[in-house]
């Protein structure tokens, strides 16, 4: 029964606990259940899928560690950067970034804020050594593609194809 669950510090405290995706209206900034955060930079093409579980999609990133004692205006060095690939729900990579994608279509940009429960937690990244015991990870992402490079070229290539047969058809309905 769940009269034997503790409450959570939330709880206690009387914050409510999130069950949803809650949007602040002053600053756009949507919160998740676990902590994770988001806010929307750009929307991306309204044309574009949204990534789904099980499909490939590949982002650009730039990730920095949030530090308590850096003032808002310090440079922040990154941990990570660059392109990365992995398919959505595999476990390839830690939870937040695999959270924080989802529901954004290709070219969109966002800005995320990740707890340390859905980062690295209380071991830190281990042998590498960047990323301290329950740190809070920034991360700028944008989506590059939702499928593999084939399957956008392959979209494309229909686009073309049915933009060529309406240019065709245009063409033979004028009469000259």
């Amino acid at each position: 029964p769940r009269d034997n669950i503790e409450p959570s510090l939330d709880q206690v405290m009387g914050k409510p606990e999130i069950t949803g995706p809650v949007t602040d209206p002053k600053t756009g900034i949507t919160t998740l259940p676990g902590g994770l955060q988001y806010l929307d930079v750009k929307a991306g093409s309204a044309d574009k899928q949204r990534p789904k579980d099980g499909k490939p999609l590949t982002i650009k990133y730039r990730g920095v560690v949030q530090q308590e004692e850096q003032a808002s205006t310090a440079k922040r060095l990154p941990f990570a950067k660059g392109m990365l690939t992995w398919w959505l729900g595999s476990g390839d990579v830690i939870v937040g970034l695999d959270h924080g994608v989802r529901g954004m279509r290709a070219g969109g940009m966002r800005k995320l804020i990740v707890p340390p429960s859905m980062a690295y937690g209380e071991a830190g990244d281990g042998t590498e050594g960047k990323i301290p015991p329950n740190a809070t990870l920034l991360f700028d992402v944008k989506l590059v593609r939702v499928g593999t490079k084939a399957e956008e070229l392959q979209a494309e290539e229909k686009a073309l194809e049915r933009q060529n047969r309406q240019n065709a058809h245009r063409m033979i309905a004028k009469p000259s």
